[in-house]
């Protein structure tokens, strides 16, 4: 049973995106953990139900970008930017802006950055070169 569970390990550390995509994944799921209390906060409400309807929507973004930087696919980097640029707005809008609402995609950004070319790896090896093609005369 033992050595199940470590083949497992095994497999799902094989499995895993690269070690700064992996920071960003463990960040972005603790971040889940602390949204329900963000719904139900008195803050929340007195901002409105459109609010507390955001943050549900952002829920949903989030385990997006979970996933989509989890499998290394350029569609995370483009929802986690559309997802923080949209933050941001909100952020500007309702008054609660801090810099702490920059920083954190700006360092998400830097540790995508240091794996880009890692990103849609397995499209981009699977793609091959037409040889046979005969250029024009010039």
């Amino acid at each position: 049973m033992k050595e199940d569970n470590q083949n497992k390990f095994a497999t799902f550390w094989k499995s895993r995106p690269k070690i700064p995509v992996f920071l960003i994944c463990l960040f972005e799921t603790l971040g889940l953990l602390l949204i329900p209390s963000a719904i139900f906060s008195e803050e929340s409400s007195a901002i409105g139900l459109w609010y507390q309807i955001y943050i549900s929507l952002t829920t949903l973004m989030t385990i997006a970008i979970i996933y989509l930087l989890w499998r290394m696919s350029k569609k995370g980097i483009v929802v986690y930017l559309a997802a923080y640029s949209i933050h941001n707005l909100i952020a500007l809008i309702v008054g609660n802006w801090m810099m702490g609402v920059i920083i954190i995609p700006i360092v998400g950004m830097i540790l995508i950055s240091l794996c880009l070319k890692h990103f849609d790896k397995e499209l981009n090896d699977n793609q091959s070169v037409d040889t046979t093609a005969v250029s024009a005369p010039r």
